[in-house]
């Protein structure tokens, strides 16, 4: 689909180490290795993250999830198509003092979306 054309190699782990999808459980990001008995190998990401869905084999990359963000929020995987703002009739001031959990949480999320897309 062409909607996924900016992410490359979508089962391969963005930071990871061996074998066909980048991905050793012995291996994890971070991790420093020993290959043939002698060789020390910092495992390390790859060089862009945002054409990446995999992070580490268990997560997903931030320009994943702010894709997935991006199609729930603005009602595109709704049936029908609502945008999250229209979906959410709950005050944004709670007892005129504290906020919404879910407003807070979402706000979040749409920081940083915008955020990713600087």
């Amino acid at each position: 689909m062409a909607i996924f054309a900016r992410f490359e190699l979508p089962l391969v782990a963005c930071c990871g180490y061996g074998g066909r999808y980048n991905y050793n459980n012995t291996a994890r990001c971070g991790a420093t290795i020993t290959v043939n008995g002698s060789q020390i190998i910092f495992v390390g990401s790859c060089k862009n993250p945002s054409t990446r869905v995999n992070w580490d084999g268990g997560y997903y990359t931030e320009a994943a999830a702010k894709f997935v963000f991006d199609k729930i929020s603005t009602g595109t995987y709704s049936d029908p198509p609502l945008p999250l703002k229209q979906a959410c009739h709950r005050s944004l001031e709670c007892n005129g003092t504290e906020r919404d959990p879910l407003v807070k949480k979402a706000e979040k999320l749409k920081n940083l979306s915008q955020s990713l897309e600087r």
